[in-house]
This record gives structure tokens, C-alpha cells and sequence, in this order.
């Protein structure tokens, strides 16, 4: 079954609903439409992820793709994070990610993709955001751009590319690691001081290792 866009506005501000378990009927309702939205992105991240393979060898023969559709209690804490978002705007349902060995390599795939029609619309960049140049709170680095995929119906889904280098997917994978051991959620800048200064300056270390290797 096809649901409409304010159909998915709904299941998603019934997610963030405290009283959605009481109501059977409603969580049924919601949660067809939730996996229908998610289901929905699985061929264009599939496009998505035949469209890195198409280049990536040639740039980078040790890089490697992780492809995921969001879970729900993912999608929820970021509704909950984002008051003005709803779900039918969510860029990242659908995420797919490179890491490569390097930062020039890294680079290099990135002006493959700006060539592609899939990241414009109306002639502009859904949108690009480089955490490389301009870091995130917590020392975060990758570039992030959002294409545009038609899955079974025709209907348009994007899709979040994330391109990191190896140092890069360390660092994150490390503070993901620390989040799940210690209870902290320093992804979303709440945790304890020590460990989010630990993370900026090996953030900052990691860059000048990066910057030097690319001479």
C-alpha cells in the first residue's frame, strides 16, 4: 500500500507520541506506515550504492561502502532533536557511506560526484555539508551529500552519502564505541567535559596527520 506525504507527517509525530503504545490501533496504523516510508528508500539506496561501485575501484582499490537504512529509534531521538523537522524531510532515511584511505582520495570521489545529475535539483546541490572544512561541535569529520533516486513507484527519495577517510571513520567509530560503554550520547554534545575535549584535540591531531599526508 502507497501512503500519501501527510500520511508520513503523521507516523512520524505519532512516534514522538508518549501515548502512542496506549492506542493499538494507532501504533498498528503507525508502524505500517513508518516501514512502508523506510522500504521505500531501499532501491535508491541500492542505485545509490551501484553508483559509488561504478568509480570507486578506479580511485581507491582498499575503500569500502556501508549502506543501512535509519532504525526507528533512530529516526525518533532525531525527530525529538528537531522539533521543526518532519519525517517526509528526513535526508538521511536511506544512508550510505565511503571510507577511503586518504583525504586526496576522498576528494577525488567527490568531484566525481558533483558531475552527477542525481545531487542537483533546479540546477543546485540538494545539499553538501563538509564536516572536514568546518568540523561539528564534538570535532565530527566527513562530507555529506544528499542525492535523489527514484525507487519502484517513481516516486523521488534521497539518499545521505557520507565520505570519510580512515582516520576519520576511526575517530567515529571510537566515540560511538565510548557512547554505547558509558552511557553518554557525546554525538549529540551531552556527556562529561573529559571525554569531549579528549575527542576534539584527537579530532584536530588527526587532521595535521591527514594534512601531512597529502603533500
Amino acid at each position: 500500500m502507497k501512503f500519501s506525504k501527510k500520511d508520513v507527517v503523521r507516523a512520524g509525530k505519532n512516534l514522538i507520541d508518549d501515548d502512542l503504545l496506549n492506542d493499538q490501533e494507532k501504533f498498528n496504523s503507525t508502524m505500517g506506515i513508518l516501514t512502508y516510508w523506510r522500504d521505500s528508500h531501499l532501491v535508491p539506496l541500492e542505485k545509490s550504492n551501484q553508483l559509488l561501485n561504478r568509480y570507486i575501484h578506479n580511485i581507491d582499490k582498499n575503500a569500502f561502502i556501508a549502506k543501512r537504512i535509519k532504525r526507528l529509534d533512530s529516526i525518533k531521538r532525531k525527530l525529538q532533536r528537531f522539533e521543526k523537522m518532519e519525517l517526509k524531510n528526513m535526508q538521511d532515511i536511506g544512508g550510505i557511506r565511503l571510507v577511503l584511505s586518504s583525504q586526496k582520495q576522498l576528494d577525488s570521489m567527490l568531484k566525481i560526484l558533483t558531475n552527477e545529475t542525481c545531487f542537483y535539483k533546479n540546477n543546485k546541490l540538494v545539499k553538501l555539508d563538509n564536516y572536514i572544512k568546518n568540523p561539528k561541535f564534538d570535532g565530527y569529520r566527513s562530507i555529506h551529500i544528499v542525492g535523489i533516486f527514484k525507487n519502484t513507484d517513481h516516486d523521488d527519495r534521497k539518499i545521505e552519502f557520507q565520505l570519510r577517510t580512515k582516520l576519520q571513520h576511526s575517530w567515529a567509530t571510537t566515540l560511538e564505541i565510548i557512547d554505547i560503554f558509558t552511557r553518554q550520547n557525546l554525538k549529540s554534545d551531552n556527556g562529561f567535559q573529559n571525554y569531549k575535549t579528549f575527542f576534539k584535540y584527537v579530532s584536530d591531531l588527526f587532521q595535521l596527520i591527514e594534512s601531512f599526508k597529502s603533500f
